[in-house]
């Protein structure tokens, strides 16, 4: 007995509802390894920039400690260089400092 129109449609229309579920299913699971992939990303892209923070923290640090270097070898040199100064020269240095004070002292009280 042939099928009727009636029959047909309803088995056209079970088989698309039957594509439809399938279709929505697969929805589903791309939707969520989306999600997934999207934490994962997130989680790998916190965990570089945790690494690169670090490592800039580290490179800053060895840059700061090399320029404190730098400062302390100039102030030792200086330092050096002072302590080589004869003292009729540091003498002289002192009482052109202290002429100076007087003099500014001076212009303060006119």
């Amino acid at each position: 007995m042939p099928e009727s129109g009636l029959d047909q449609l309803i088995e056209t229309e079970r088989r698309l509802a039957d594509r439809l579920g399938a279709a929505a299913a697969a929805a589903d699971e791309i939707v969520a390894a989306a999600r997934r992939a999207a934490v994962q990303a997130d989680h790998r892209f916190e965990a570089e920039l945790a690494a690169a923070t670090e490592q800039l923290a580290a490179c800053i640090g060895a840059e700061r400690e090399a320029e404190i270097a730098t400062i302390r070898r100039g102030a030792e040199l200086e330092v050096s260089r002072l302590r080589s100064l004869p003292d009729a020269t540091i003498a002289a240095v002192a009482t052109s400092l202290l002429d100076r004070a007087v003099a500014l002292r001076a212009e303060e009280d006119d």
